[in-house]
Order: structure tokens, then sequence, then C-alpha cells
């Protein structure tokens, strides 16, 4: 398959999470024969590839936020898995900020000569058949994003009524993706980070508009809330307790066990808005 998994992470959330989502992505890498890229802030797996000094990442080391030094301290000292991608980049601390995420992808794609991307983030899980089924609808499209999903926090599942297109569920060709990124990058605009579908466009004028195939009928993307997300999830319904395809929810609980993050979380009562509102 040529194709590339690209996991890309702040460090910023759940150990258990971190790890259990990037065993998913190295199991699915190793199933389907696809490339598995990582890009870090901090060193997630025991070998990697130093780019703190990469001068394409340097306007992201302006600016930083520092959050509670437990956070680095433990990822930095502390890889939390075992597998070990066939990429590993780690970047350094870098800021919190929608450029950062832009530029982190940008960085890592360029690292492949392979033709189609699947972005896999860190605080989500994926359906069994997520990566041939977004790797096949490149075929004949240049963008694709994967209409299911659900989200997850510690109290169960649930849904809301407001619809998101979260660029954890696209793909597109590596070419077509950076060209798009590199445009933000040099016009320094980022209201809208994710590309924005020619028949979803609702007039907001910093959407970028692209051609892309929407892929249907496949169970939901597992997104994860855990209190310090990119973008905040303060709509919630109501919870529940079983989904069809994920199951019980109580056998995930284990995935937000980690006392020095619960730590930080308290620190700042505004991340569930989003990590980015948390700038100053």
């Amino acid at each position: 398959m040529d194709t590339a998994l690209l996991f890309y992470t702040n460090n910023l959330l759940p150990a258990p999470l971190l790890n259990e989502t990037l065993s998913r992505m190295f199991e699915a890498a190793w199933r389907h024969e696809c490339l598995q890229i990582s890009s870090s802030h901090f060193p997630i797996t025991t070998c990697f590839r130093d780019a703190s000094e990469d001068v394409f990442l340097e306007p992201c080391r302006r600016g930083i936020f520092n959050f509670d030094p437990c956070i680095s301290e433990a990822y930095v000292t502390h890889p939390k898995c075992r597998v070990q991608t066939d990429i590993a980049l780690v970047t350094g601390r870098l800021a919190y900020s929608p450029e950062t995420i832009a530029r982190q992808i940008v960085h890592a794609i360029r690292c492949t000569n392979l033709d189609k991307i699947i972005l896999m983030e860190h605080d989500v899980l994926y359906p069994a058949d997520y990566v041939p089924m977004m790797s096949a609808a490149l075929d004949e499209a240049e963008f694709a994003m994967y209409d299911s999903y659900l989200f997850m926090d510690a109290s169960g599942f649930f849904n809301t009524e407001m619809e998101f297109r979260h660029l954890s569920r696209y793909a597109a060709r590596r070419k077509t993706l950076e060209e798009f990124f590199m445009t933000k990058i040099e016009e320094n605009r980022f209201g809208i980070l994710e590309p924005v579908f020619r028949q979803h466009f609702c007039g907001d004028p910093d959407a970028d508009l692209v051609d892309g195939v929407v892929v249907e009928g496949g169970p939901p993307v597992l997104d994860v809330k855990h209190g310090a997300n990119a973008a905040g999830q303060i709509i919630v319904g109501r919870h529940q307790l079983m989904d069809d395809y994920w199951g019980f929810h109580p056998r995930y609980v284990s995935l937000f066990d980690d006392l020095a993050y619960d730590t930080f979380l308290g620190t700042d009562a505004t991340l569930g808005y989003g990590l980015f509102r948390s700038m100053p």
C-alpha cells in the first residue's frame, strides 16, 4: 500500500492514552503494510531523529507557553511506548498553536515520497478498517474525510447536535497536503485549520476550499476528550456507557489514569475550552 500513517502529538495527554493510540497506529501500519511516521514534541519511542534544530520549525519555538514541568519531564525521561515507528521525529518543545500543527505535519510528510498520507491524532482511536477505507478513497481524490465519529470522555460516550470536521479524520495526497498547509503558513491564515470541501462550504471567508470525497458507511472514529485537547468540547451530549462498535465504556477508563496529568489539569480552569484558548 502506497500509504503513510502520520501520528502527530504535542505530548500533552494522559500517558496510557498516548500508549494506546500509538500502539494502535503501529498495529494498523503492520496489518496494512503502511509506512509509520511519528512526530512528537518529546520522545515517545526509544529511537528517534532529533529535529529540535530544524529551521522550518523555528518560528514555533517563540512564545512557548510553559505548562507544568512534570508533563515535559515525564515525557522526556520515560518513553510511553515500546513500539518503534519507521520514522520517529522529535521536534523539541513547540508552541501549542495551529501553526505548530501545520508545520509539524509538513515537516513530517517531507520525510517520505509515498503518495498517500493518513493523519492520525494522538487522542483518537480509529476503527479496524479505517486505513484501507481512507487509502482507497484517495485513489480517485486529493482529499478524503471520514464521516462517522463519536466522542468519549472519562464519563462515557457522547455526541452533539453540532457537526464537527476535525483534522483527525482527514487523509490526502502528499503533495496536495503539503501545498495546502504551506499556503496557510506563508499567508499566516489559521482561522480554519482543516480543508473545507466545496460541498460543505458555508461562506466562511477563511475557508480553503478543496475537492474531496467523504468516506461513509463505516463505524465511528472515537475522539477522546481528556481535558487539554487543542479544540475544546464543552457542548456535551447525553453520556452513554455502551456503543455498538466500541463496546462497554468502562473498559476505556484506564486510558485517563495519569496522576501527573490530572494534577496539571487542575492548574488551569480554562483548559476544557480548548488548548489554543488558554494561550496568553
